[in-house]
């Protein structure tokens, strides 16, 4: 069983980018995601696992690249649009292992701000 046959597709990750990146490199910022979610999903593997394996690599942060041998996508909807439910969908586990207590905020977690449109994947 995969978990798009309970849920359909949804967003099983995020994209996360810096205020102080956002401020200096607003074009990047509003098109890169988009931009990068559509390369991994047209390009083969292969090259998506080579390609992240030199960024990670290129960091410096003691990263580990072996994962990288398992990616198989990187979990983000089409041109990154997060939902509350990708969020929510989650809740009463979360609050079952107490990772968190009380009802969860989507709002506080994520934005679409820097999301122009449904056809920025292809700018």
């Amino acid at each position: 069983m995969r978990d798009t046959d309970l849920f359909g597709p949804f967003a099983a990750g995020q994209a996360v980018l810096r205020d102080d990146w956002i401020d200096t490199n607003p074009e990047a910022a509003a098109t890169g995601i988009s931009r990068a979610i559509d390369w991994a999903t047209t390009r083969p593997r292969e090259e998506v696992i080579a390609r992240y394996t030199e960024i990670v690599t290129g960091r410096a942060r003691q990263e580990k690249t072996e994962p990288l041998q398992y990616w198989k996508s990187s979990g983000l909807v089409a041109v990154g649009r997060m939902r509350n439910e990708d969020f929510t969908r989650w809740q009463d586990w979360l609050q079952a292992t107490r990772i968190v207590e009380g009802d969860l905020d989507p709002a506080k977690y994520y934005t679409n701000d820097l999301i122009s449109s449904p056809t920025a994947a292809s700018a």
